[in-house]
């Protein structure tokens, strides 16, 4: 049988091409982020920093797609059944873990928010010690328009923030919990916040009260319909890349059969 005569759907090919030479780029990139943050920082402290270092988690995204769309763009460019089925295989177990995990969030939510709280006050201590994690930090509390996780005391959590700390931003908070975005006047708007605050001295008028994770859900709630379509759009890209991939496969299968 001819070349001419093949059973490989060219269009089923060079569709799974596209749609991983595009992923296999966004992995590139993300990585190269992640390594150039972390080589600007240092790797002296990875191991403290490992579960909430941002250039980390970039790293390990970007690798992880760079991989899964190398195999997939190779594999349909070469007809390759091994590379092709790493690709599927690999949607597939992400697809499945995104559901088990959607679940275990639902059944185990208490847990859950008890396990992101320690994340985040984890993050609120190392604040100052980690420009990446900081920029996630302000760009979150200026996003949101919150401060802190529960709430603005959370950042007592901090050396630099805790009432009892020598440093000037003692008993004060971010000037990302700041309303106002002039950095030339909030720069030090936080500063000592939180114990006139307590003295009744401060109307937090300048201030966001509250916390972080409220300012989520409440954006979630009022999003919901946005994020349900977002994730309804992976839920479908991914399961059209396994039918997609499936389906190469096979015409490679059959292909092969057909020659010998």
């Amino acid at each position: 049988m001819g070349r001419e005569e093949s059973e490989v759907s060219l269009w089923i090919k060079y569709t799974i091409f596209a749609f991983n030479f595009i992923f296999w780029i966004i992995g590139c990139v993300l990585f190269g982020v992640g390594l150039y943050a972390e080589f600007n920082k240092g790797w002296e402290n990875i191991k403290e920093t490992f579960s909430t270092d941002p250039a980390i988690i970039l790293l390990i995204v970007g690798a992880l797609i760079f991989i899964i769309g190398f195999c997939g763009c190779l594999g349909a460019l070469r007809e390759n059944k091994i590379l092709l089925q790493i690709f599927v295989w690999s949607i597939a177990v992400i697809f499945l873990l995104e559901i088990i995990t959607a679940v275990l969030a639902f059944v185990f939510r208490n847990e859950l928010t008890s396990a992101v709280e320690k994340y985040v006050n984890n993050a609120i201590e190392r604040y100052r010690r980690d420009s990446d994690l900081r920029n996630v930090i302000d760009s979150i509390q200026e996003y949101f328009e919150c401060c802190g996780g529960v709430d603005q005391n959370d950042w007592d959590l901090n050396e630099y923030f805790n009432c009892s700390s020598p440093s000037p931003e003692a008993c004060g908070v971010p000037s990302s919990c700041c309303m106002t975005k002039d950095e030339r006047i909030n720069s030090q708007c936080g500063y000592d916040v939180r114990r006139l605050k307590a003295n009744n001295e401060l109307d937090n008028a300048h201030v966001w009260s509250r916390g972080c994770f409220d300012a989520i859900v409440e954006w979630a709630k009022t999003n919901l319909i946005l994020i349900a379509s977002i994730a309804l759009s992976i839920a479908v890209l991914q399961i059209f890349a396994i039918g997609c991939g499936c389906s190469l496969v096979n015409s490679i299968k059959r292909q092969e059969e057909a020659y010998y």
